[in-house]
């Protein structure tokens, strides 16, 4: 977020930069004063910007410039660094990434959860090894060692329903 607001021959800028917000105050014609604060997280740094921004508009300051508004929140995005380095390649890992976007609130979670739910079971089991393991019963049939044991029920390969 990039806010200027001027009034009476002064301005003050409000940015939010992920967990940095900073604002610039001075004349007119000058580069103004910097104040640079490092909060907590991203939710919070928006939080104060917008507060910040609502209460130089409550003043009656002008607003003369700001960056368009972006698609979605930037707060609407967590992220998680560690999950994110261990994705390569394995779809398991995108569905375990998928659940804790959507478990913070986040439409990227939404979104992955679509995308692999639209390929189907079927397909979504042949691409999926962990996804495979975790099926129990098709057609009737028990698909999992386990549970055919458990229940002395014959076992049938899922592998036989997935060609």
């Amino acid at each position: 977020m990039h806010k200027r607001f001027e009034r009476n021959g002064k301005f003050v800028e409000v940015r939010a930069d992920d967990r940095v917000l900073t604002t610039i105050a001075g004349k007119i014609g000058t580069a103004g004063k910097t104040t640079t604060q490092k909060l907590r997280n991203a939710r919070l740094c928006a939080v104060e910007a917008a507060n910040l921004v609502a209460g130089y508009r409550k003043s009656k300051w002008t607003v003369v410039s700001a960056e368009p508004a972006p698609c979605a929140v930037t707060h609407a995005f967590p992220r998680d660094p560690h999950l994110e380095a261990a994705l390569g390649d394995d779809a398991s890992a995108f569905e375990v990434y998928a659940d804790w976007l959507q478990a913070h609130g986040s439409p990227i979670g939404d979104l992955m959860a679509m995308q692999l739910a639209n390929k189907g079971w079927k397909q979504a089991l042949k691409d999926n090894a962990a996804l495979r393991k975790g099926l129990n019963i098709v057609d009737g049939k028990v698909t999992y060692p386990a549970v055919a044991e458990a229940f002395a029920l014959p076992y049938t390969p899922p592998d036989s329903y997935l060609n």
